[in-house]
């Protein structure tokens, strides 16, 4: 009877720290990633919003300036995010759809992009266009 009880307690106890220490090693993302489709979409949302607040704002500060620069870092964001995308679409290939609404946003972002840099005459400002050029050639090839 003794024998059980330990029996059955050591193997609980085993089980116990199996799972804790597989439970150190698996991170958020694995079970719950991001797809790149995903990824992308809601970067392009976020410079789509930071660009319409450069654009309406035309206060030059050291806010603004930063919020150039975080810009210029999402874009590069986003490319990396398409480039990872579309290279991992035997896995998860978004679909038609997605990939055109999402076109259709980078192409609406560039408009943006365009209203911009006539307002602003920070230099850095125009470096948004070639990222945001080279997004559009990536998802039009598809």
């Amino acid at each position: 009877m003794n024998l059980k009880k330990v029996l059955k307690t050591s193997v609980f106890a085993l089980a116990w720290l199996a799972v804790s220490m597989q439970a150190e090693q698996i991170s958020f993302e694995a079970p719950f990633s991001s797809s790149g489709y995903k990824k992308a979409l809601d970067m392009c949302m976020q410079v789509w919003g930071d660009v319409c607040v450069l654009r309406d704002n035309q206060e030059i500060n050291a806010e603004r300036a930063l919020l150039v620069d975080v810009v210029a870092g999402r874009l590069t964001y986003l490319d990396a995010a398409v480039t990872q995308m579309l290279a991992h679409e035997a896995v998860a290939k978004p679909q038609d759809i997605d990939l055109t609404y999402l076109s259709n946003l980078v192409i609406r972002l560039e408009i943006c992009c365009d209203q911009l840099v006539e307002r602003d005459s920070n230099e850095r400002v125009k470096c948004f266009k070639p990222l945001l050029q080279n997004v559009k050639a990536k998802l039009v090839k598809k």
